[in-house]
């Protein structure tokens, strides 16, 4: 008879654990509307606990965000697509911590709170300062416009077609991927990309044929080879959709590619100000105390100012627009935000909102809603203080 081992006991679990993951990434992989199909779920139980626990649904939120993540992980995985692109080992674990903190940050403040104002404020402010030191960091290592969230999720429409053209060519390892994501483009007409006349004798030191490049020269890869004494022009193996723009574009939306890095010191100075915002507000709301409207202006400011840096910028990639979008549209938070809230806007939203929830159906189950939770987001410092 065999004795039991705690050890054993421990491998068997794991082995049965990791069956279990292979083979929900089997089912994830095949149809990717399984995973969205389980979020949505999770999303919609929390809407459903609300008046038993707010902490519980914001858990299950939050567990739901966090589970899109390692779907994303899975999916990347299975098409052989990387799962970071120029991303040092260090930044990716910081990466991954700073995603886990901006989603349980309201999930934490609220379980402090149950204790005491003390433990809240102790919270809140350890949580700040962790974030401004992982994203001062980041922005050390690669300074480039600080993104939200920190790791872009993986475009599931998109996932599809693009991810089934990468694993089956001939670059889709991630070394290759990555190099040919951050290499500049070379433009071309289509004759010199598939025709281009074969380089002399001299350009190689032998052989039976020479490989015709992009510019006419042996110096670059090739999609053609041309035999030297028959002149011969047979397709090289390489694929050519390897290297188009239009491929490398859609690659680099799906993957989540880094913002290009900033110019200027200015620029620099400017991300700086906008990662320190969140800190110097805290700061200046407990020294001040929470009815003072130097907070809310010295953070106003320091937005704009930064905006205004970034927006003076020319040149922006499309991942930069989106990114100052989002910034400018996140500025009509100030309204609900205390104190401006409180003494100036708090009487005009709640009588909007009552009028609509007066409309018809949709608008007033919105504005229902709205209204519902509006003292809830109130009392939570990170709803309305998002960074």
């Amino acid at each position: 008879m065999e004795s039991w081992s705690p050890l054993q006991s421990v491998h068997t679990l794991r082995c049965k654990l990791k069956d279990y993951i292979d083979q929900y990434q089997k089912v994830v992989a095949a149809d990717p509307s399984v995973a969205g199909h389980i979020e949505n779920a999770l999303k919609g139980a929390s809407y459903v606990i609300p008046g038993a626990s707010e902490e519980l649904s914001e858990l299950i939120y939050a567990c739901a965000n966090i589970l899109s993540y390692g779907h994303d992980a899975l999916l990347k995985h299975a098409a052989g697509l990387p799962l970071w692109v120029n991303t040092s080992p260090v930044c990716q674990r910081l990466q991954v911590l700073l995603i886990a903190l901006e989603q349980m940050e309201v999930v934490i403040e609220m379980v402090a709170a149950r204790y005491s104002a003390l433990h809240r404020w102790l919270t809140v402010s350890a949580i700040v300062l962790t974030k401004a030191l992982l994203r001062l960091f980041l922005l050390y290592r690669r300074p480039s416009m600080q993104t939200w969230p920190v790791i872009k999720p993986l475009d599931r429409q998109q996932y599809p077609t693009t991810a089934t053209a990468s694993a089956g060519s001939s670059s889709s390892n991630t070394d290759e991927l990555e190099s040919s994501l951050d290499s500049t483009e070379t433009t071309s007409s289509p004759v010199d990309r598939h025709c281009g006349p074969a380089p002399s004798a001299d350009a190689d030191g032998g052989g039976d044929g020479v490989t015709a490049s992009l510019d006419g020269t042996s110096s670059q890869p090739s999609f053609v080879w041309q035999g030297r004494r028959m002149g011969r022009v047979l397709r090289s193996l390489r694929d050519p959709s390897d290297d188009d723009p239009s491929r490398r574009q859609s690659l680099s939306q799906l993957l989540g590619v880094p913002l290009p890095p900033l110019a200027s010191r200015q620029l620099i100075l400017a991300e700086m100000i906008y990662t320190l915002r969140p800190t110097v507000h805290l700061l200046c709301l407990l020294r001040f105390g929470f009815r003072s409207w130097l907070p809310w202006i010295l953070s106003l400011m320091m937005d704009v100012a930064s905006l205004y840096v970034h927006f003076s910028k020319s040149g922006m990639s499309p991942g930069e627009r989106a990114e100052q979008s989002r910034r400018l549209y996140l500025l009509a938070l100030y309204l609900i935000r205390s104190p401006c809230y409180d003494r100036q806007t708090k009487h005009y939203i709640i009588g909007i909102l009552k009028r609509l929830s007066k409309s018809l159906f949709p608008v007033s189950a919105i504005a229902n809603s709205c209204l519902e939770y509006l003292p809830t987001w109130q009392r939570v410092y990170f709803y309305t203080w998002l960074s």
